[in-house]
């Protein structure tokens, strides 16, 4: 049972860092600003990747 809720849980965070970093390194400008649009966008998409996982877990397959 627990596996089920770890699996989640770790693919997102590997998900979450995969983005911050992509765009910490492909981004221009300064780095105080840069830093601060991916933790917002890291911010953003975490409530919403974990949601579509819970909706996912409620069907029948």
């Amino acid at each position: 049972m627990i596996e089920h809720l770890l699996i989640p849980v770790i693919a997102t965070l590997v998900i979450e860092s995969i983005m911050y970093y992509v765009v910490v390194i492909f981004s221009e400008g300064d780095e105080k600003h840069i830093k601060s649009s991916a933790e917002t966008m890291v911010a953003i998409s975490t409530p919403i990747i974990l949601g579509i996982y819970g909706i996912m877990s409620l069907m029948p397959w």
